[in-house]
């Protein structure tokens, strides 16, 4: 496989990815967010094979399993994502506001919900600022499979 068949994948699974917003946001802006998104002054770099659009389907999928509350579930996609670009802190962050304002609002959780999501944020920060630290952002994308024929300028592998 070509990293160019690879990259089409990668962009049929961030339009699915694109109803994300509906549950929130309703159908019309939901699909108004992701034409915004779609054809946006800097949407030429989704459709390249670069590290970009695999971050940004690894964060989309992470964001559903968070709104899906299976935060276990979301940690591979966000040690992934942190092995693509440098953003993944972000996520970590998302869930300390999450339950934060849960409990500001004294939501009932399951006794296993807390610590799931403070599991979920500690190994996602951690990974975050592991990677960060050695700039070593897109490492994940000279391991998959879809990118075996590509080489990097600057490495040899």
């Amino acid at each position: 496989m070509t990293i160019g068949g690879g990259a089409e994948r990668l962009s049929v699974l961030g339009s699915r990815l694109g109803r994300l917003p509906v549950p929130r946001a309703g159908l019309h802006p939901a699909l108004w967010a992701v034409a915004l998104f779609g054809f946006g002054p800097l949407s030429f770099i989704l459709q390249v094979a670069y590290a970009e659009s695999l971050f940004l389907v690894l964060v989309f999928a992470s964001l559903w399993m968070m709104l899906s509350k299976r935060y276990l579930l979301m940690i591979p996609f966000a040690v992934m994502a942190a092995f693509t670009r440098p953003g993944v802190l972000a996520l970590s962050l998302a869930l300390a506001i999450m339950l934060v304002l849960h409990w500001r609002e004294r939501d009932r959780f399951a006794w296993s919900e807390p610590w799931a999501i403070v599991a979920a944020g500690l190994i996602i920060a951690a990974t975050g600022f592991g990677c960060g630290c050695r700039g070593d952002h897109a490492a994940l994308v000279h391991w998959l499979p879809l990118s075996r024929d590509f080489q990097s300028p600057s490495r040899e592998f």
